[in-house]
């Protein structure tokens, strides 16, 4: 801008901006990335633990059924003697 006065520096003004950046908001804009990053990983993480306990429960019900009809057949196995 040095060397320019009236419609020359205002028509120049108007094509050129410049942005102060401050090196505690670059940090800032990296601490916030690497946590959005992160957020990320733990959503991902939490999907698969979910789709964990799923399987699991479904699991846990078939065993406990299984378990159920042990024991009805012991009580009846019992009963016969």
């Amino acid at each position: 801008m040095i060397g320019k006065h009236g419609g020359n520096r205002h028509r120049l003004d108007t094509k050129t901006k410049s942005i102060l950046i401050y090196q505690h908001e670059l940090r800032s804009v990296a601490l916030v990335n690497d946590l959005e990053r992160k957020l990320s990983c733990l959503e991902k993480e939490k999907a698969s633990i979910k789709d964990a306990n799923r399987v699991l429960g479904s699991k846990f019900r078939d065993a406990s059924s299984r378990v159920d009809q042990i024991q009805e057949k012991i009580q009846q196995s019992r009963g016969w003697h």
